[in-house]
């Protein structure tokens, strides 16, 4: 990306504190070295130097029977420059308002949102396979840590059934995504 002088020459007028307290003091009406230094508290040399560095950056003006003044303009003309110019991202819709780099940032309040975002988990899986618990678990912590959460809500919106299997006198806990419709 190429760099605007004009740009770096303002940037770097106000990127220095007492230029920048000059040129707020010229912005509110100081137009006369005088004043500015009893705003500022600046003595006058301090003062020339940094309005010969606000005016070649364009941002002040010596008008002969006005004295300084401010040059709101250029500022505004600096903004509408920069934001033509940079690309814009577009504004996210549907689910990449919620999942961005592969991970859920928030959970949706709405309803429709809701569903939308548990649509979207559950297409992680596939239909009347089943899955054990350790497996659900890690495939929705990849996602977000509050992987019971979402399972849960992957099963009270019947994306999932929940089955347990007993063997050996142990346990299993499984999870099957249906093709059945979600809770309306």
């Amino acid at each position: 990306m190429e760099i605007n002088p004009e740009l770096l020459s303002i940037a770097g007028a106000l990127a220095d504190e007492e230029n920048f307290k000059i040129l707020a003091a010229v912005a509110l009406g100081a137009n006369t070295p005088d004043k500015i230094s009893r705003l500022t508290g600046f003595d006058n040399t301090k003062i020339i130097k940094s309005m010969i560095k606000l005016e070649k950056a364009g941002l002040v003006d010596n008008q002969l029977d006005t004295g300084h003044c401010y040059r709101a303009q250029k500022l505004k003309d600096i903004n509408h420059h920069l934001n033509t110019s940079m690309a814009h991202k577009p504004t996210p819709t549907g689910i990449d308002r919620f999942i961005r780099n592969g991970r859920l940032q928030t959970f949706p309040k709405s309803r429709d949102d809701r569903l939308l975002v548990l649509e979207y988990l559950a297409n992680l899986f596939e239909f009347d396979k089943q899955y054990p618990e350790i497996e659900v678990n890690i495939k929705l912590t990849s996602l977000n840590q509050d992987f019971a959460a979402l399972r849960r809500y992957l099963i009270d919106y019947r994306f999932f059934e929940r089955s347990n299997v007993t063997a050996d006198g142990r346990t299993t806990v499984f999870y099957r995504r249906v093709p059945a419709s979600p809770v309306k």
